[in-house]
């Protein structure tokens, strides 16, 4: 069996649906019966290895519809009997070539797959329309998909093989010792007494300006590691946050990080903040992140409040600071509880539970 994923971002692209199919590209290639390549965006870095079994295509130009020919090419050249596309990725930059890719591989014989990342709204019908109306495989990694979908929306799951799939972190485990995460946490806190850290894209929903309203400056010291565009008037905003009274020198922009400096400054954290405008939850690989490497996090929810004392994780409801700010008071720098599942244990689960879904395709009768 053969299964091409397609994604407009992989790493080192800085895109967290495009690390999840790279988490799941690997997965899936440790299974002696599958055969699984990547096809996405070119840029500059390079492909893999004619031997790879996780094969990697960055043949990609853009995903306008001026690009559909390389598609095909690529499809034919390959010929996967499965392709799968995950929606939406930084790199397909709102082009309209992902939403004809389903139709487009059902027209050259393939089954196809989609995962929905992210729920759809009015505004999106178009693509929606486009990309739902092919049968197949469907997978979601939000359990209350259905529900977050317009009640109008909703006839897009129909004649699927639907399926929930949880999440997992897509990074790699912290590989320092002791005295490596004391030397990197003394020289983060500059002379502080705790390390607050937020990891991820900087968007005003990820409501990374809350943290200078939950923390403390007197005792606290901010980290921020996300990509620092400098034509976002957000992140003009949070650098002026940072640089200003009471903050001025009690925080720290890093910028983008490689994915295991992520996972070393987790490793370190009193407390990973996440004040999540719309609320997170299984589906967040980053706090899956987080709790994997024992991190006291705070985030948010619109299902859950409270404190998970098995993971180590408390809830609040979206924009409730006083809350939070309880939270980590009293949270902040407890001890760090192991993950009750190994990320490496729940990717496993993950990729079976998609080649079970592949397999039920191939299945089935021809999908021309």
């Amino acid at each position: 069996m053969r299964v091409m994923l397609v994604t407009g971002s992989y790493p080192p692209d800085p895109c967290g649906v495009g690390d999840y199919t790279a988490s799941l590209h690997r997965h899936l290639a440790a299974d002696p019966l599958l055969e699984v390549a990547v096809l996405t965006t070119c840029r500059g870095a390079p492909a893999s290895r004619e031997d790879d079994r996780a094969r990697v295509f960055r043949s990609m130009r853009g995903w306008s519809v001026t690009q559909t020919m390389r598609f095909v090419r690529a499809l034919r050249e390959w010929s996967p009997d499965i392709v799968h596309v995950q929606y939406p990725t930084q790199g397909y930059a709102g082009e309209w070539l992902p939403a004809l890719i389903p139709r487009l591989s059902r027209l050259l014989g393939k089954h196809v797959v989609q995962t929905w990342h992210e729920p759809y709204s009015r505004s999106s019908v178009g693509r929606l329309l486009m990309q739902a109306t092919v049968s197949g495989g469907l997978v979601v990694v939000r359990p209350d998909y259905r529900a977050l979908l317009h009640p109008w929306l909703r006839w897009a799951l129909l004649g699927k093989r639907f399926r929930y799939v949880r999440s997992a972190s897509t990074l790699p485990a912290s590989t320092l010792d002791a005295s490596g995460r004391d030397a990197l946490k003394q020289r983060l806190l500059h002379g502080q007494q705790r390390l607050i850290v937020f990891f991820g894209f900087i968007y005003p929903h990820k409501r990374v300006e809350q943290l200078f309203e939950i923390a403390n400056p007197a005792s606290d010291h901010i980290v921020i590691a996300g990509a620092l565009d400098p034509d976002s008037e957000y992140v003009a905003s949070i650098r002026r946050l940072a640089t200003t009274a009471p903050w001025n020198g009690k925080a720290t922009l890093l910028g983008f990080l490689p994915a295991r400096d992520v996972a070393s400054l987790l490793a370190v954290a009193d407390a990973v903040v996440l004040p999540f405008q719309f609320g997170g939850g299984d589906w967040n690989t980053s706090i899956h992140a987080a709790v994997a490497e024992q991190a006291f996090v705070l985030t948010t929810s619109r299902t859950v409040v409270g404190y998970d004392t098995a993971r180590n994780v408390y809830f609040a409801v979206p924009d409730d600071l006083e809350d939070m700010r309880t939270a980590l008071a009293r949270y902040a720098g407890a001890p760090r509880a192991r993950s009750a599942i190994p990320r490496e244990d729940a990717w496993k689960v993950i990729a079976a539970e998609h080649i079970v879904l592949y397999r039920e395709l191939l299945a089935d009768e021809s999908p021309q």
